[in-house]
């Protein structure tokens, strides 16, 4: 389970886009909220980032046609992993 959470680091800190995308489900939601505050509602209170699967496919197909004027130069990103814990929910969710 772990090694889930470093692999999908490491394809987008390589910039290996179409592989990291494959990891996606098509309920999958990628959110990045604005604040700290963990009982916020995404829908109600601004996101640096909340988009849908249909949305991601679209960031990842808009990175790789190298048209990305706002990406130049490239935007570096690193992520730092620590005191990771994985749970298993009533059904297949992690």
């Amino acid at each position: 389970m772990v090694e889930f959470i470093y692999r999908e680091a490491r394809l987008a800190d390589e910039a290996r886009y179409a592989e990291w995308l494959a990891l996606w489900t098509d309920d999958g939601v990628y959110w990045v909220p604005a604040t700290t505050d963990s009982d916020i509602d995404p829908e109600q209170h601004i996101s640096h980032i909340y988009d849908n699967r249909a949305r991601i496919d679209t960031r990842v197909k808009l990175l790789q046609t190298g048209h990305r004027y706002s990406q130049e130069p490239a935007s570096l990103m690193r992520r730092l992993l620590s005191n990771v814990e994985v749970e298993r929910g009533d059904t297949d969710e992690l």
